[in-house]
């Protein structure tokens, strides 16, 4: 649901429906957590993309490549490109989509060429 939200671009919508599946005790999946980082960047927010990847931390959500480049795609999106490069340097794997969100990092930074 949150997913179809996000592609619907209700992304203050997803947010919400989270919020609610939290309320309740359900604890989202990491292709939930794609979505709710997805969400979170097109949204700008940086405030709750911080507490985001905090959630992720504390319910200790498997990162693994796609929800590493979410996240790398959060940051960027939310005016934290050092944040996003943290994230895109501790990935394990990297594949073309990761390194185009670590680029689009770099871009905000200044580095792009």
């Amino acid at each position: 649901m949150i997913g179809a939200l996000v592609q619907e671009s209700k992304f203050g919508e997803a947010i919400e429906l989270f919020r609610v599946m939290r309320t309740e005790g359900i604890k989202g999946d990491r292709v939930t957590m794609v979505e709710v980082a997805s969400a979170c960047g097109y949204l700008g927010a940086l405030d709750l993309a911080k507490w985001t990847h905090a959630y992720f931390e504390k319910n200790e959500i498997n990162c693994d490549m796609r929800l590493g480049t979410a996240l790398v795609d959060m940051f960027a999106r939310c005016g934290e490109p050092q944040s996003a490069m943290k994230r895109f340097n501790n990935m394990a794997r990297r594949d073309v989509s990761a390194l185009t969100a670590a680029i689009g990092a770099m871009v905000i930074m200044g580095n792009g060429e």
